[in-house]
């Protein structure tokens, strides 16, 4: 009987994706300056900014790929470091190919060529229910789904300049901090929103953080609810 593949290295290769986009943010914030080029080294603040929005962006794009990743080996019947299993509702695939071919409903699915749609927390809600009893180990994604829902909108107005990626960041971002508003400050971006102290949404914990942390911190217990150690 072959080994159960393992998804705790998944775990420690998210996490320290996390950390070193952590390590990058907190190494450039000190050098923003609205006037760089004095004695000492700066960089404007709207590059800086650009860092740790490359920095965010990064962070949720391999956040769906640890989901993908970990949810078609738990499929196959993959476990955790600690030998967690995520409960089949009715049994496993038979390798990890056929574990891509059952959630795209595509006997040819290539991962080369095609994609699913972890990127949609409701969807891997959807698909969670049903091939695992009560979610499995991806059940508290629902809890979080409205963070991880503005996380992507927020990633999307990193990468485009549409109107609808504007507007869709403003409402997120006027939830976050300004909730009685109607708009922003003159040259508002996603860099000055994870600067921004995390007052709402994440509970009274994060208040002592700014945005960039809480939702770093947020993805780091996901991680660890999906692959107990």
């Amino acid at each position: 009987m072959a080994r159960p593949l393992k998804t705790g290295q998944l775990r420690k290769n998210f996490i320290a994706d996390i950390t070193s986009a952590e390590n990058l943010v907190a190494k450039v914030r000190p050098l923003a300056n609205v006037h760089p080029g004095g004695p000492q080294r700066s960089l404007h603040v709207k590059h800086v900014y650009r860092v740790v929005e490359l920095a965010f962006m990064g962070i949720v794009s391999e956040w769906e790929d640890f989901v993908e990743q970990t949810f078609i080996r738990y499929l196959s019947d993959g476990q955790s470091d600690s030998g967690y299993g995520a409960p089949h509702k009715s049994g496993e695939s038979n390798d990890m190919q056929h574990s891509y071919s059952l959630l795209s409903q595509n006997a040819n699915y290539d991962p080369t060529k095609h994609y699913l749609r972890f990127s949609d927390p409701g969807w891997t809600i959807s698909q969670a229910e049903f091939f695992f009893t009560g979610g499995g180990p991806y059940a508290s994604i629902r809890t979080h789904i409205a963070r991880l829902r503005e996380a992507n909108l927020i990633r999307n107005r990193v990468a485009h300049s549409s109107a609808k990626c504007k507007s869709e960041f403003k409402t997120v971002a006027l939830s976050y901090v300004n909730p009685s508003g109607t708009t922003l400050g003159q040259g508002y971006r996603v860099g000055s929103l994870m600067a921004s102290r995390a007052i709402r949404h994440f509970g009274a914990a994060a208040h002592n953080v700014d945005y960039f942390k809480a939702f770093c911190d947020l993805y780091r217990k996901l991680a660890d609810d999906i692959c107990p150690v």
